[in-house]
């Protein structure tokens, strides 16, 4: 069996309040929806969550 690659997204820690690289670490089930746990990539922060729509990270608008 192959090792697959950590998934890394960009989004928006609610303890560092800031944008940082985040990754994937596991699911679980809230309200009978499986979501997904992710893990910020701040060394000193580590914080584990399942993220909602307000922390991903905004697009800019298209030119």
């Amino acid at each position: 069996m192959a090792a697959t690659k950590p998934v890394f997204v960009s989004l928006v820690c609610p303890a560092c309040r800031t944008q940082r690289r985040c990754r994937a670490v596991g699911v679980a089930t809230v309200g009978k929806r499986r979501r997904e746990v992710v893990e910020c990539g701040e060394s000193s922060c580590g914080l584990q969550w399942v993220p909602s729509r307000r922390h991903l990270a905004i697009a800019p608008p298209a030119a």
